[in-house]
């Protein structure tokens, strides 16, 4: 068992990779988010975006003995859960923002917590994307004399 785990691994070296991107995006939102998420606009800290970036985190790791390709999607399903309500949390902070009614910027931890969801997301759809299926391959049949 344990060589057929290296062998996938070697095999999709690439994916791992994106992986490891997202899983460490993923835990950095866990701690990044609430020491940084508290703004005029958002006075509590979202508990769901924690979860869902914890969870991403850990169906990444979860991925790395399990080669499944869909393995890598469901950790991109919680990243995006994750994205979609950190998106639902700042909508009256972008909103303020678009209007231009203060003259507010975003700020740097609003756009690094952005970025980081995006890309920990799209770096697991890329990692699930790019996997080759090793695992449970058919052995080619013994040709006839």
């Amino acid at each position: 068992m344990f060589a057929l785990i290296l062998k996938n691994l070697k095999e999709n070296i690439v994916s791992y990779i994106f992986v490891g991107i997202g899983i460490a995006l993923s835990l950095l939102v866990c701690f990044y988010y609430p020491a940084t998420g508290v703004t005029a606009f958002t006075p509590k800290i979202n508990p769901s975006i924690v979860i869902f970036s914890a969870i991403s985190a850990g169906i990444g790791i979860i991925s790395f003995c399990a080669g499944f390709k869909t393995v890598k999607y469901l950790a991109f399903v919680m990243g995006l859960f994750a994205f979609l309500s950190y998106a639902r949390e700042e909508v009256t902070y972008v909103a303020n923002i678009f209007t231009g009614i203060d003259g507010t910027s975003f700020s740097l931890e609003f756009i690094l917590t952005f970025v980081f969801l995006i890309v920990a997301m799209l770096a697991f759809l890329l990692g699930g994307i790019i996997q080759k299926e090793i695992l449970f391959q058919k052995k080619p049949a013994a040709k006839e004399n």
